[in-house]
C-alpha cells in the first residue's frame, strides 16, 4: 500500500536504481536495485517525483513511469517525446512531464500533450506549479507563466535568462514563497517577472 511505498529512490548508474522501503515486521530498511531486468522502464532514471498519494514517479530518456513499491508502471505511450526533463504533480494527482517535445499530462492513467504557444515552448526543462491553475514553465532560456484553465492552456513568456545557452535545471520555492531558479549560469532570485542573480 501507499504507507509501504518507496521512501528512497537513487540514480545509481546508468541502468540502476536504489529503493528503500521499510520492512513492516521489523521497521528495519531493506535495500532493493532495480534495474532494466527487473522491470524499471527507463535505462536512466534522472528525474524523480513523489505525489500526493506517495506514490513515485521517474523518467529519464526512455519515457515516464509510475511506481507504487511493488510494479512499475510506464506511461510513455503518447508522449510528445520520451526524454522526461521534468516532472511535477498537484493535488487532486495530476501529473505533469516536461519533455523535449514539450509538456505532457497524466490524468486518470491517460497522457495527454499540450502545444504552447504554437511552436515557441517546444523544450520543457523545468516545472514549478504555483497553485492549482498557474505553473512557471522553462524552456532553453525563457520562462514562462502557463495558466491552465479547464482544458485551455495559455502561455505568456515571463523572462529570458541573462545569457543565451543558459539552461533552467528546476525551480523551488521556499517557505516565504521566493522563488529560486537553478541554472547552468548560477542560481537566481524569481520576484516581480524579474531575475537577479544570487551573490
Amino acid at each position: 500500500t501507499v504507507n509501504r511505498l518507496l521512501i528512497l529512490f537513487i540514480f545509481i548508474s546508468g541502468n540502476q536504481a536504489l529503493a528503500q522501503l521499510p520492512n513492516q515486521s521489523n521497521a528495519i530498511w531493506d535495500n532493493t536495485i532495480y534495474t532494466l531486468k527487473d522491470g524499471m522502464p527507463v535505462p536512466q532514471l534522472t528525474r524523480i517525483y513523489r505525489d500526493v498519494s506517495g506514490t513515485i514517479w521517474g523518467g529519464g530518456q526512455g519515457g515516464l513511469f509510475r511506481f507504487d513499491g511493488y510494479e512499475f508502471t510506464s506511461y510513455t505511450e503518447g508522449l510528445n517525446n520520451t526524454w522526461i526533463r521534468s516532472i511535477t504533480g498537484d493535488s487532486s494527482g495530476v501529473i505533469y512531464a516536461g519533455t523535449f517535445g514539450g509538456l505532457a499530462m497524466v490524468r486518470n492513467n491517460k497522457v495527454s500533450v499540450f502545444q504552447l504557444v504554437k511552436d515557441s515552448i517546444k523544450q520543457v526543462d523545468a516545472l514549478l506549479l504555483l497553485n492549482e491553475k498557474d505553473m512557471l514553465v522553462s524552456s532553453k532560456d525563457e520562462i514562462w507563466l502557463v495558466r491552465m484553465t479547464g482544458s485551455t492552456w495559455t502561455a505568456r513568456k515571463i523572462t529570458s535568462l541573462p545569457r543565451k545557452r543558459m539552461t533552467v535545471y528546476n525551480f523551488a520555492r521556499d517557505a516565504t514563497g521566493k522563488i529560486y531558479v537553478s541554472t547552468n549560469g548560477g542560481v537566481f532570485v524569481y520576484q516581480n517577472d524579474k531575475l537577479q542573480l544570487l551573490d
